[in-house]
């Protein structure tokens, strides 16, 4: 079993609305993005976005609407910082 996590992706709504989240507000820098992928430069783990609706293009997913599901998040930097949430912060979903 692995004992890092190496990889964390989350499908967005709104790629460009949720980098200005992550790199505005919660202040993680970004490493690159395009209309439908983002990577931010964090040490460890790669953390990225990517768009909801692109994905079934990339898995070659047919089914009209078909798109996944994804889960609020909690963001904490450190122990001594307050936990962020994407929760009522107005970060899109």
């Amino acid at each position: 079993m692995p004992k890092r996590l190496g990889y964390a992706i989350l499908f967005v709504s709104d790629v460009e609305g949720s980098v200005r989240f992550y790199r505005d507000v919660l202040g993680v820098p970004l490493r690159f993005a395009n209309e439908t992928y983002a990577e931010f430069a964090t040490e460890g783990a790669k953390f990225a976005l990517y768009a909801r609706h692109a994905l079934p293009a990339l898995i070659g997913a047919q089914t009209p609407g078909a798109q996944p599901h994804g889960r609020r998040v909690r963001w904490r930097s450190s122990s001594r910082i307050p936990t962020a949430s994407t929760s009522g912060c107005g970060a899109p979903a």
